[in-house]
């Protein structure tokens, strides 16, 4: 990927730096979205095509793009809960089942849910 025109002959800073290609595009759309300019180009110090990229940011904007990933940042104290469908385990903040996309239940984690998917019901009635 080539360097946008708007951080060429800018003081620009690494503001990332990552094997993982997809990673850094998802933090860039980010910083995109927040409209700070950014660009991910091969990190290659040796000329051996290394697999590592660097994202690249005006140096300016280096707080402005920490604020931002850092309001992305999901944390939740809530305790995980039982899918009552497939009895599988569910992070705290998904209010459906990762595995059948059955509804939480918040009246109590351990009855069964009051809504199933179109899905999750055909399996029942396949049984």
């Amino acid at each position: 990927m080539t360097v946008p025109s708007q951080i060429i002959g800018e003081s620009t800073t690494t503001f990332r730096r990552d094997t993982n290609e997809l990673r850094l595009e998802f933090i860039r759309a980010v910083l995109m979205h927040c409209h700070i300019q950014a660009a991910i180009v091969r990190h290659d110090p040796f000329g051996m095509l290394s697999g590592i990229f660097d994202l690249l940011i005006l140096a300016a904007d280096h707080a402005r793009a920490r604020a931002a990933l850092a309001e992305m940042t999901v944390t939740t104290d809530e305790a995980e809960w039982t899918c009552p469908f497939c009895l599988e385990i569910v992070p705290g903040h998904f209010e459906l089942c990762w595995n059948c996309d059955t509804v939480r239940n918040r009246g109590s984690d351990n009855e069964a849910a009051s809504e199933c998917t179109p899905a999750a019901q055909q399996s029942v009635a396949s049984i």
